[in-house]
């Protein structure tokens, strides 16, 4: 993150508020969708939140979301989804408690 925010200390705080303040939403939108089996709306709501791991530094995350996002599309491994959000959600929600604990100064 520092590196995306060229060391802009205020920069990274709009950044990580940003992050916090939308996780729970894309998550709750994550839930609703793994329940009505909508692979296609999963799809378009990881795509859309893969930017906010990139900002983040979450790589991994990044990449994981990606292939439950490619496999969404693609229709295929739809039975490991399920198990694959929970995952990706786990990953967030700890992103949340480390974050919550940046120095605002």
């Amino acid at each position: 993150m520092d590196k995306f925010c060229e060391g802009d200390k205020d920069l990274m705080l709009k950044y990580i508020k940003i992050f916090i303040d939308t996780a729970p939403l894309f998550i709750g939108k994550l839930k609703v969708e793994i329940e009505h089996k909508d692979y296609q709306a999963i799809a378009i709501q990881i795509h859309g939140f893969k930017i906010k791991l990139i900002m983040m530094g979450m790589k991994e995350t990044k990449e994981f979301a990606f292939r439950i996002e490619k496999d969404c599309k693609e229709r295929l491994n739809l039975e490991n989804v399920r198990i694959n959000i929970f995952k990706l959600v786990e990953d967030i929600n700890i992103a949340i408690i480390e974050l919550k604990t940046f120095p605002e100064g």
